[in-house]
């Protein structure tokens, strides 16, 4: 009886490591920042981040954007349609994502126009003319 008891927890650990593997390449889980997920963070959206940015200064937010590779840079827009936008010469409200060179290289594969919650602490931009940066995130958690 011991054995069989044995054999099927064996067999549901394995399928379940199968099935976490599956999701790994598309998390980047800083451990360094890993607090963030525990702590009351501010849930915002675009519209409320882009209008309110004094608010949302050196906050410690989630928000749910559509992550773009583009060289060694990461850029959240809002969804697909307006990176469309982007794509298509229109000035577009976008968010650039302070990340390591490594950390890019590991997501662009796994990440590039795939949706994800966005964890970090947000820096209003002091030049938003610039390419329509309109400020940072860093210290991040990514979950798509």
């Amino acid at each position: 009886m011991f054995k069989y008891i044995a054999l099927y927890l064996l067999i549901f650990l394995s399928s379940i490591n199968g099935y976490s593997q599956r999701f790994k390449p598309y998390h980047l889980h800083n451990a360094k920042y890993e607090h963030f997920l525990t702590r009351n963070l501010v849930t915002t959206n675009f519209d409320k981040l882009i209008n309110k940015q004094d608010k949302y200064q050196g906050k410690h937010l989630t928000i749910k954007g559509l992550l773009v590779f583009d060289d060694f840079k990461v850029f959240i827009y809002a969804n697909q349609a307006r990176y469309n936008e982007f794509l298509n010469g229109s000035k577009v409200s976008r968010f650039q994502l302070l990340l390591k060179t490594d950390e890019i290289e590991f997501l662009r594969e796994s990440c590039h126009l795939l949706e994800a919650n966005i964890y970090g602490t947000f820096q209003k931009s002091e030049n938003q003319n610039l390419n329509n940066i309109i400020g940072t995130f860093s210290n991040l958690c990514i979950i798509p």
